[in-house]
Protein backbone atom coordinates (compact mmCIF):
# COMPACT_ATOMS: atom_id res chain seq x y z
CA UNK A 1 0.00 0.00 0.00
CA UNK A 2 1.68 3.54 -1.09
CA UNK A 3 1.18 6.55 1.15
CA UNK A 4 -1.86 8.56 0.36
CA UNK A 5 -2.96 11.74 1.39
CA UNK A 6 -2.87 12.78 4.84
CA UNK A 7 -5.11 14.18 7.08
CA UNK A 8 -4.41 16.09 10.68
CA UNK A 9 -6.28 14.91 13.42
CA UNK A 10 -6.02 15.95 16.76
CA UNK A 11 -2.33 15.74 16.42
CA UNK A 12 -1.88 12.75 14.35
CA UNK A 13 -1.80 11.95 10.68
CA UNK A 14 -4.42 10.03 9.58
CA UNK A 15 -4.58 8.39 5.90
CA UNK A 16 -7.16 9.90 3.19
CA UNK A 17 -9.56 7.17 1.38
CA UNK A 18 -11.88 8.05 -1.59
CA UNK A 19 -15.37 6.68 -0.79
CA UNK A 20 -14.88 4.46 -4.35
CA UNK A 21 -11.41 3.12 -3.00
CA UNK A 22 -13.24 2.40 0.34
CA UNK A 23 -15.87 0.83 -1.54
CA UNK A 24 -13.64 -1.22 -3.46
CA UNK A 25 -11.25 -2.16 -0.48
CA UNK A 26 -13.83 -1.76 2.67
CA UNK A 27 -12.77 -5.50 3.86
CA UNK A 28 -9.10 -4.94 3.67
CA UNK A 29 -8.82 -1.71 4.84
CA UNK A 30 -11.14 -2.41 8.04
CA UNK A 31 -8.98 -5.78 8.54
CA UNK A 32 -5.81 -3.03 8.30
CA UNK A 33 -7.43 -0.89 11.32
CA UNK A 34 -7.85 -3.83 12.88
CA UNK A 35 -4.12 -5.35 12.62
CA UNK A 36 -2.69 -2.21 12.74
CA UNK A 37 -4.34 -0.33 14.98
CA UNK A 38 -4.16 2.93 12.50
CA UNK A 39 -7.48 4.44 11.53
CA UNK A 40 -8.42 6.46 8.06
CA UNK A 41 -10.83 8.69 7.03
CA UNK A 42 -13.22 8.61 4.13
CA UNK A 43 -13.37 11.09 1.89
CA UNK A 44 -16.39 12.52 -0.66
CA UNK A 45 -15.54 14.87 -3.02
CA UNK A 46 -12.02 15.74 -0.93
CA UNK A 47 -14.53 17.01 1.97
CA UNK A 48 -14.03 14.26 5.53
CA UNK A 49 -16.93 12.41 5.38
CA UNK A 50 -16.45 9.44 8.15
CA UNK A 51 -13.47 8.52 10.55
CA UNK A 52 -12.59 4.53 10.38
CA UNK A 53 -10.66 4.35 14.06
CA UNK A 54 -10.32 0.59 16.12
CA UNK A 55 -13.22 -0.19 18.21
CA UNK A 56 -10.74 0.12 21.33
CA UNK A 57 -9.65 3.52 20.48
CA UNK A 58 -12.53 4.92 19.45
CA UNK A 59 -12.76 8.70 21.17
CA UNK A 60 -15.64 8.84 23.99
CA UNK A 61 -15.70 11.79 26.59
CA UNK A 62 -16.42 10.77 29.63
CA UNK A 63 -19.78 11.40 30.61
CA UNK A 64 -21.05 13.93 33.36
CA UNK A 65 -22.51 11.17 35.33
CA UNK A 66 -19.19 8.70 34.53
CA UNK A 67 -16.92 11.60 35.95
CA UNK A 68 -19.33 12.28 38.93
CA UNK A 69 -19.24 8.32 40.22
CA UNK A 70 -15.64 8.35 39.54
CA UNK A 71 -14.62 11.77 41.51
CA UNK A 72 -16.15 11.10 44.71
CA UNK A 73 -15.37 14.70 45.73
CA UNK A 74 -17.50 15.58 42.86
CA UNK A 75 -20.11 13.24 43.92
CA UNK A 76 -20.47 14.95 47.14
CA UNK A 77 -20.56 18.47 46.02
CA UNK A 78 -21.10 19.03 42.54
CA UNK A 79 -25.41 18.72 43.25
CA UNK A 80 -24.98 20.54 46.52
CA UNK A 81 -27.76 22.81 47.36
CA UNK A 82 -28.68 23.39 43.22
CA UNK A 83 -32.16 22.38 44.58
CA UNK A 84 -34.16 25.19 45.71
CA UNK A 85 -38.01 24.40 47.16
CA UNK A 86 -40.20 27.19 45.46
CA UNK A 87 -43.18 25.96 47.34
CA UNK A 88 -46.56 25.32 44.77
CA UNK A 89 -45.36 26.18 41.31
CA UNK A 90 -48.28 24.38 39.94
CA UNK A 91 -51.97 26.11 41.53
CA UNK A 92 -53.32 28.97 40.38
CA UNK A 93 -52.25 32.39 42.18
CA UNK A 94 -54.74 35.50 43.44
CA UNK A 95 -53.00 37.86 41.90
CA UNK A 96 -55.42 40.70 41.15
Amino acid sequence: MQPGPWVVTMGQKQRRITTREFKDRCLTLLDEVAATGVGFVVTRDGKPLVRVVPSGKADRRPSLRDRVLRDSVLRDSVLRDSVVHEGDIVSPIDVW
